[in-house]
């Protein structure tokens, strides 16, 4: 087996008073999907940072396709990343095609006349758009762009910090179906708020707690371990035994422990009662989130 893509070893940042990392160490193996989740001020900005060479922590190592992270990276190791930071730096009159082509400057590589459009096509934007201004572009088109800009090295490891945030659901969807399309095989570690997506994209999950890991697994072993009970609602005449009414008439609520237990409590009510509606709730990411806060303040 080669070396990781990414290794992080007990990396600390400490700015003044604040510890923003406190001994962070993971790893990320080639063509895996890796989240970073935590609450605002986790300390997610400045672990991306640091992992890119913009900030060096005060203690610890981080190796990039085997190689040591001190300072700022070489253009060898930059042009295998595509990396999607908060603040694209771009400027707002630029247009986008010039946004593209400066950064292929900036990373020295071929850049022949259709690769503007090819770019575009990739991440789900019309040809049309390159004249646009930055700044006249919806907030899902300038996603987009920096996303394009992102791919511009044709890279095999991309860090994305919140590529979803500020969108309307719609807008997360499409960029989510986007990076799905660019996936293969390519190694992804990004940042995000939006747990439900973490659910649907991500190989880890990696849960960030006052600079430190507080919790890493799969979406599933994570919501296995924390996520709290299942939901099950019924509408039907009467209620089924363990039920209890739930503020409408005719609605009734039970939570059960575990996917054995709904099924059994399912085929139980089914022989007693007529069921005019069924809703299951399963326990999500956000409970695990919530109940690991709780923890954090217990």
């Amino acid at each position: 087996m080669g070396k990781p893509v990414l290794e992080v070893m007990s990396v600390s940042k400490r700015y003044g008073t604040v510890q923003a990392l406190d001994t962070v160490s993971f790893t990320i193996e080639k063509g895996q999907i890796v989240c970073l989740v935590g609450h605002n001020g986790a300390g997610k900005t400045t672990l991306v940072e640091s992992i890119l060479g913009l900030r060096d922590p005060d203690e610890g190592t981080i190796n990039l396709f085997g190689h040591p992270v001190r300072g700022h990276l070489p253009v060898r190791i930059i042009r295998r990343l595509g990396i999607m930071l908060e603040d694209a730096g771009f400027l707002p009159s630029m247009p986008v095609e010039a946004c593209i082509r400066m950064m292929a400057e900036m990373y020295e590589v071929p850049f022949p006349k259709h690769r503007v459009a090819d770019l575009l096509e990739q991440v789900g934007l019309p040809t049309r758009v390159a004249k646009s201004p930055f700044k006249h572009l919806s907030l899902g088109q300038k996603r987009r762009v920096e996303l394009a800009v992102a791919l511009v090295t044709d890279p095999e490891f991309l860090i994305l910090d919140d590529p979803f945030l500020g969108l309307d659901p719609a807008g997360r969807i499409e960029i989510l179906n986007t990076l799905r399309a660019l996936h293969q095989g390519r190694t992804i570690f990004y940042t995000t708020h939006y747990l439900d997506i973490v659910t649907r994209f991500a190989d880890q999950v990696l849960v960030l707690m006052h600079g430190r890991i507080r919790e890493h697994g799969t979406p599933a072993e994570l919501i296995q371990r924390y996520g709290g009970r299942w939901r099950l609602q019924v509408s039907t005449s009467s209620p089924p035994p363990g039920f209890t009414a739930n503020g409408r008439r005719g609605l009734f609520v039970k939570e059960v422990d575990s996917l054995d237990e709904l099924v059994s409590t399912l085929g139980m009510i089914t022989r007693q009662v007529s069921l005019m509606e069924l809703y299951v709730e399963p326990p999500t990411l956000q409970d695990v989130f919530q109940r690991l806060m709780e923890e954090d303040k217990a």
